[in-house]
């Protein structure tokens, strides 16, 4: 089963999931103010699993809600022995606010979210800050879960989500770009501490554009088809011992 509070942190804009350069872009999920809808759909790794999710910004306030259903999850005994199947559900909305001066651009994010299991279920709610700057390079400075974002079960069970430092830089060499960074935070189920490294680049031919990188320890790939004022992407992760799991996307810039 997906452990609840993974869903805390879950992207579904491809480029983020692919490449980690989403937050630089001037898309609606890109920190800068803009005005637009983005909206994604991903297959995941089991069969079965679907994420789904949209963003509409305006003038820096932007809604965004997430949603996730596994594939079937099985039920067993000790033995082991198949007594049942099910689905695990979650869902997350978030209202975030940004501001801009000069080449910074600065806010946060509320979220509260919502995860079902049988007849379990379980809320709660965080607080993400960060900043950017956007000069000849690129940075960005984040802290998810600010203040230990914890979700509290029907049944009085507690999980919490730690804070979670993500710090990126990257350059714009023309038509290629190039990023890297990291993520680092405890883990709430075994007190361990995660670490992310990231390295990617972006390759833009106008209407066209793919990026890719090692994200999580595996390689992906994206591609972007621009038209106008908006877009579709796709994007791809390859695990080991896993196989291929897929994002998709459709974005609509207001102008």
């Amino acid at each position: 089963m997906m452990f609840a509070l993974e869903f805390v942190n879950f992207v579904y804009d491809v480029r983020e999931f692919s490449s980690k350069t989403g937050v630089f872009y001037n898309t609606p999920f890109g920190i800068r103010k803009n005005n637009g809808f983005l909206f994604g759909l991903s297959s995941g790794i089991v069969p079965g699993d679907f994420y789904g999710g949209g963003i509409f910004s305006f003038r820096g306030v932007s809604l965004e809600a997430v949603a996730y259903r596994s594939g079937e999850v099985l039920l067993t005994t000790d033995q082991p022995e198949v007594i049942g199947r099910a689905n695990f559900l979650s869902g997350k909305l978030s209202l975030r606010m940004v501001w801009e001066r000069g080449n910074f651009a600065y806010g946060f994010k509320t979220n509260f979210f919502y995860a079902k299991f049988l007849n379990f279920w379980g809320s709660g709610g965080g607080i993400d800050a960060f900043v950017g700057y956007f000069g000849e390079v690129l940075g960005y400075f984040g802290i998810k879960n600010i203040f230990t974002s914890p979700v509290i079960w029907n049944t009085g069970r507690k999980e919490f989500a730690f804070p979670e430092v993500d710090f990126r830089l990257g350059k714009d060499l023309g038509i290629p770009s190039i990023y890297f960074g990291f993520k680092y935070s405890p883990d709430g189920r075994k007190f361990i501490f995660k670490r992310d490294l990231f390295l990617s680049s972006s390759l833009d031919f106008g209407s066209l554009s793919l990026f890719g990188g090692y994200v999580e320890g595996f390689p992906r790939l994206g591609l972007e088809l621009k038209r106008g004022n908006y877009g579709f992407l796709v994007g791809s992760s390859y695990h080991t011992d896993l196989g291929f799991s897929f994002r998709g996307g459709f974005y609509l810039e207001l102008r």
